[in-house]
């Protein structure tokens, strides 16, 4: 038989070339493919075990027990046992058997309600014949209406004029624009400058100012609080003075404050008894004052007031005249001064808006107070942050909300009440009581001091 011609992509290298490349590899190394068991017993030589091994003649080549408890399986294969199935799931099948429903029993059910199985629902119903009863309207309009549809077109008949009103609200295109309420007046001053809702803060707030910037924040500080004392100690005397009256009219009735002014409040008759000389003395200023005037003392007044009277009327006259003549140069110092004044306000107007569009409605009167400053914010020298990582975070938000609501007239100014909280005499409702209260320290109660 010829022999078959190797395929040169496929087939395996010749023995000729096998030789020679081991005949080439001889001098770099050598392959055992042989093994000697001599080595082994003189590399385990100098271990005690191997070597009582060795002298007892027993085989250094001892299976593992895992190996002879494998290697003594049996060949045939073991027998499979039926699987039972559980209990439950014994019981979970006859459930569902239970519950199915065979096709006979279906299609007779369909000939008895009159469906024809083409369809689920009522959409599955067959059409009525001539001796058979007809079908309401709900039946024969099913499958119109869709309610998952965006829109649904409604019939006219069926048109809830109520129920679209009340959808119109709804409807982003058709909701009507609302309304301000009624109550709601905003600030006159507001109509010509708006405030700005976040105020532009000081150069001098910064954590590293410039030393100008920061001078300037210091001194507006400053007079800032300059004016704050100069309100607070305005009227302070009338204040003092009346409190100095309810410190004195404390713990007494009201006619003994004014018993001083007023008098001890006797009457005539108890002054008789007391001097009886005072008594006759006003008895007779009593008969000078009745005494009747003559008929010339009286036609005298008569004729002095006529004259007083015609003088008075004179005066007046000649004011009347001299007015008239004047008149022109009058209508121009009116003139002169309505421009001026008109002037005036105009630069008072520009300032005032000035003021509105920087500070807002502060010191403006809004309801019942006046509209506060706002907070002022600075740090002295030697409190400024050296740099962003020793920054301390400072402030209220809710706080600075609310004060810029009161500078822009959105948020309600509550009317001040410095003794809300129980002061010299007591603050309202539940806060009466609550004012200062003076305790005497004792010398042998001051522990911290004497420790």
């Amino acid at each position: 038989m010829p022999k078959a011609r190797a395929n040169s992509k496929k087939a395996a290298p010749s023995t000729a070339k096998l030789a020679a490349s081991a005949d080439a590899d001889k001098p770099l190394f050598e392959i055992d493919t042989t093994g000697s068991s001599s080595i082994r017993h003189a590399l385990l030589a100098d271990q005690a075990p191997a070597a009582a091994r060795l002298r007892k003649g027993q085989s250094f080549k001892k299976p593992l027990r895992s190996e002879l408890i494998l290697a003594q399986r049996s060949s045939v294969p073991a027998l499979s046992s039926k699987a039972v199935p559980s209990a439950e799931a014994q019981a979970k099948r006859v459930k569902a058997k239970l519950g199915k429903v065979d096709r006979a029993t279906k299609e007779k059910l369909k000939r008895m309600t009159g469906r024809d199985g083409q369809g689920e629902g009522l959409w599955g119903l067959k059409s009525t014949g001539d001796g058979e009863e007809a079908v309401s309207g709900a039946v024969r309009d099913a499958g119109k209406y869709d309610a998952w549809k965006a829109a649904q077109e409604a019939n006219g008949e069926y048109e809830d004029i109520a129920m679209k009103e009340v959808l119109a609200i709804h409807n982003p295109k058709t909701r009507p624009t609302p309304k301000a309420p009624t109550s709601l007046h905003s600030h006159p001053l507001l109509s010509t400058a708006q405030p700005r809702s976040v105020a532009i803060p000081h150069p001098g707030m910064s954590y590293n100012p410039a030393h100008d910037h920061h001078q300037a924040l210091l001194a507006s500080a400053l007079v800032r609080y300059e004016a704050e004392e100069e309100r607070d100690e305005r009227g302070q005397e009338a204040k003092e003075a009346l409190d100095e009256m309810r410190r004195l009219a404390k713990g007494r009735e009201a006619w003994e404050v004014y018993e001083e002014e007023v008098g001890s409040g006797e009457e005539d008759e108890e002054l008789a008894i007391v001097d009886p000389e005072a008594q006759a003395y006003k008895d007779l200023l009593k008969r000078r004052a009745a005494k009747r005037k003559t008929k010339a003392q009286r036609n005298t007044k008569l004729r002095v007031t006529a004259e007083m009277r015609d003088l008075a009327e004179r005066r007046a006259m000649k004011k009347r005249i001299a007015s008239v003549q004047h008149a022109k140069d009058v209508q121009a110092e009116i003139l002169a001064a309505k421009n001026l004044s008109l002037e005036e306000k105009a630069a008072a107007l520009k300032v005032r808006k000035a003021r509105l569009a920087e500070r807002g409605l502060a010191r403006y009167r809004s309801g019942p107070s006046r509209v506060p400053d706002a907070p002022v914010t600075f740090q002295l020298g030697d409190e400024l942050a050296e740099n962003l990582r020793t920054l301390q975070p400072e402030g209220n938000l809710w706080k600075e909300w609310v004060n810029s609501g009161m500078r822009r007239g959105k948020v309600p100014v509550e009317r001040a009440n410095d003794s809300k909280k129980g002061g010299k005499r007591g603050g309202r409702g539940h806060d009466k009581g609550h004012g200062m209260r003076e305790f005497e320290k004792h010398a042998f109660k001051r522990f911290d001091a004497l420790s």
